[in-house]
């Protein structure tokens, strides 16, 4: 890996490391259980809806 300014830098570890990175997201997001510990939060508006004038 060349990080000098000499133009000769190589984009292969660049393009291994997005295509790692995307290989990453993809298995991490494809596990069924993966969103299960997200709260669904509710909107302030909506939790005290009796305060407003809909």
């Amino acid at each position: 890996m060349n990080f000098g300014s000499d133009g000769k830098k190589d984009k292969k570890p660049q393009e291994l490391a997005a295509a790692a990175a995307a290989n990453l997201v993809h298995y991490v997001l494809s596990q069924k259980t993966v969103l299960n510990g997200i709260k669904k939060q509710i909107a302030y508006a909506d939790f005290r809806r009796d305060k407003f004038d809909f």
